[in-house]
């Protein structure tokens, strides 16, 4: 679908997930908390005072578990128990995501406007909480926001208004 989200600058194909194309199971009846990511995007759009890409939206549980096994195996070549013991005590990897509940946004502004997008986010939307991930080699930069504190119940205390990372 390459058609807007009614009311954004953001496309349906870049909200659904990648793998599926599905968007979240409750989207149709249950959907304040999808319309306020959008609305957080478009204030930051709006302030930014021009287009940013989004590179994931909503990912469904498959997805999201590929995207963490992936992850596990760029940074353990090696799966026996040592390692897996290593993996669960390592704070840097979770399976855990705030893009299956459908309340993340993946943004990706042009390299040398990503401080000053940073910025707009923290100020235009506190209760965001907002991620920055530089990628070696030649995948751009990405800002990661999200609403994880309205996710109920909350399965993890750094899903809190305002958390950086």
């Amino acid at each position: 679908m390459d058609q807007l989200i009614p009311g954004t600058h953001i496309y349906w194909a870049e909200y659904m997930c990648t793998c599926c194309g599905k968007l979240p199971p409750d989207f149709e009846t249950d959907n304040q908390k999808y319309w306020a990511i959008f609305g957080c995007f478009e204030d930051i759009r709006r302030l930014y005072g021009g287009p940013i890409s989004i590179s994931r939206g909503y990912s469904c549980t498959k997805h999201q578990l590929f995207i963490y096994l992936h992850q596990v195996l760029n940074k353990y070549k090696d799966l026996n128990t040592e390692t897996i013991i290593q993996i669960i005590n390592d704070s840097t990897m979770t399976p855990f995501s705030t893009h299956p509940f459908g309340v993340a946004l993946d943004l990706i502004p042009p390299i040398e406007d990503t401080p000053r997008v940073i910025e707009i986010a923290k100020n235009v939307r506190p209760k965001l909480r907002i991620g920055y991930r530089a990628y070696s080699t030649n995948k751009r930069p990405h800002i990661h926001i999200d609403l994880g504190h309205l996710i109920n119940p909350r399965y993890s205390e750094k899903l809190r208004e305002g958390a950086e990372w």
